[in-house]
């Protein structure tokens, strides 16, 4: 197993879930997981443009079992498999991993943030985490004068 394979671990059963629920374009030649890891692997290795990752896809390690997709293949993928499946996968994600502990923002509550250009969700959690800090701030300003 890999580390690539561990990191997706998690996500996995979320992902086939989704997979089995959702309705398949009708000229579809990959799946949406496959779509999701090739995703995970353009973020974990950096890359900067659609043509770094489909130069890195096809000179990826085997063991990552990610195919050589050419650049048109990605760019269908994007077009096809709807933002929205990602964001209930990362909501899904999200409900089942523990997340850490530190008491010293404890008063803050549960705040998840998200890159806004990514997901839609984001940007109502975004806001939702300003106004959570901008609330303590407030609370903290008037329980303690200066």
């Amino acid at each position: 197993m890999t580390t690539f394979d561990r990191l997706m671990e998690p996500v996995l059963p979320i992902l086939q879930e989704i997979e089995q629920e959702r309705v398949p374009h009708f000229n579809e030649t990959h799946s949406w997981p496959l779509f999701v890891r090739v995703l995970v692997y353009h973020f974990t290795m950096g890359y900067q443009s659609m043509r770094e990752l489909v130069t890195g896809l096809r000179h990826a390690d085997a063991a990552l079992a990610l195919p050589a997709l050419p650049r048109s293949t990605v760019s269908q993928m994007f077009t096809r498999f709807d933002s929205d499946l990602l964001h209930r996968a990362l909501v899904r994600l999200l409900a089942t991993l523990p997340l850490p502990e530190n008491p010293e923002l404890a008063l803050l509550g549960t705040i998840y943030l998200v890159d806004g250009s990514c997901f839609k969700v984001s940007r109502m959690c975004l806001i939702v985490a300003i106004w959570s800090l901008h609330s303590f701030w407030i609370l903290s300003r008037h329980n303690h004068p200066l």
